[in-house]
């Protein structure tokens, strides 16, 4: 029988990562006019809106990912939950070393200690 604390941790991060993934893509209009208002050369433009929308493909995917495994925990030992939860934990660590105490580092904190609890509570 499954504990149910860490599939509400899983639920819980996935719904973090789907709002998340959600207001980043709403934002990306006003990126595309940010970029656009630049001097940047138009091939970093172009990728700054690839990385843009890649940061939101990357939430749902974590979502879905935590998502399922919520819903049917034998799908991934909690090995695979923890190296899944490291990639939210990755990108806090990125958004600190660049942006410094930006709030998204704060949610994907959460979301990465949700996630390596609910593994921890797995095994």
């Amino acid at each position: 029988m499954t504990k149910t604390l860490p599939r509400l941790l899983l639920v819980f991060a996935a719904l973090l990562l789907v709002a998340g993934a959600v207001m980043h893509a709403l934002a990306f209009p006003r990126a595309v006019t940010a970029i656009g208002a630049s001097n940047l050369p138009m091939f970093f433009g172009s990728i700054l809106k690839v990385f843009w929308l890649a940061d939101s493909t990357t939430m749902l995917a974590l979502a879905a990912l935590f998502g399922t495994i919520a819903a049917r925990p034998a799908a991934a030992s909690p090995g695979v939950i923890a190296l899944i939860a490291a990639v939210p934990a990755a990108l806090a660590v990125l958004i600190y070393t660049f942006m410094g105490g930006f709030f998204a580092g704060h949610i994907l904190v959460v979301v990465a200690a949700a996630a390596f609890v609910a593994s921890w509570q797995l095994r």
